[in-house]
């Protein structure tokens, strides 16, 4: 379930097509070069709807259409695999000019070096210690995806229901919106 969820979360978020998902590769490779950091980095550009790391709970939430609930099945993890994902994805365009280069041995090596260090990053995003890197400087770094816990639930008139937010003071159900930190909800539907 936990990789099923992270894969719909992939597709919603990679529908901007091109390499990494619509993602310019000039920021891919600054990440690149920015080890660990830019690891987090490139989780917060993917991922700053779905995820939110609450400090004062010091846990990971998802965002499930109308409210953030706890990342119990660690979502967030499973999803460091869209950063792999957006490398390789880079390293392979990067592969397709090499093909498509005139034969220019500098260019090429150049190239070549910086695809195969696309393709390391992948293949070490996918181990436990750089997974949990990723993360950690996704809500520790500047801009962090992260809340101080305080912004939950401070809205009394709001009320998370399966198919919106109910608006107590209208009567009206309205899609759920990320801003408003809302965490308790209903699981029924508001007819």
């Amino acid at each position: 379930r936990v990789e099923q969820r992270a894969q719909e979360m992939e597709s919603e978020k990679n529908d901007g097509g091109g390499s990494g998902g619509g993602i310019e590769s000039e920021f891919i490779i600054d990440c690149l070069n920015k080890n660990e950091l830019g690891d987090g980095e490139l989780f917060k550009r993917l991922y700053r709807d779905n995820f939110v790391f609450n400090k004062s709970m010091d846990c990971w939430m998802y965002w499930t259409g109308h409210h953030w609930n706890v990342d119990k099945m660690d979502y967030a993890a499973a999803s460091v695999e869209g950063v792999a994902m957006v490398y390789q994805d880079e390293a392979k365009r990067l592969a397709g000019k090499i093909r498509e280069m005139p034969n220019n041995e500098y260019e090429t090596k150049h190239l070549e070096a910086r695809r195969d260090q696309l393709n390391k990053r992948a293949n070490a995003l996918r181990s436990s210690r750089r997974r949990k890197n990723c993360l950690m400087f996704a809500h520790t770094s500047a801009d962090p995806l992260a809340i101080d816990g305080t912004e939950i639930d401070q809205k009394p008139l709001l009320l998370a229901c399966a198919n919106g937010v109910l608006n107590l003071a209208t009567g009206e159900i309205e899609p759920g919106r990320q801003v408003d930190c809302l965490h308790k909800a209903s699981p029924v539907n508001w007819p």
